[in-house]
């Protein structure tokens, strides 16, 4: 599950669809954006796109850090 930061022209009920991040529910949660406000919802979904970004880019570094481990067991290189 992804934390998506309050914003101020997203309802709480849009907020929540954003908070349990899955295609149909992103879909269904676009759907209720008011359409005047389209410059402000890009900025915020940038950002929430950048967040996500981070988030994968720190899993990546713990998932190569098992990675790691793992090479170093079937080598037999950690005591």
């Amino acid at each position: 599950m992804v934390i998506v930061k309050n914003h101020k022209n997203f309802s709480t009920k849009s907020m929540n669809s954003l908070n349990k991040l899955d295609v149909g529910q992103f879909n269904k949660c676009l759907g209720g954006i008011v359409k005047n406000k389209k410059s402000e919802h890009i900025k915020f979904l940038k950002k929430q796109r950048f967040i996500l970004l981070e988030a994968i880019h720190e899993m990546q570094k713990k998932l190569d850090c098992v990675d790691y481990v793992i090479y170093l067991l079937k080598k037999d290189k950690c005591k």
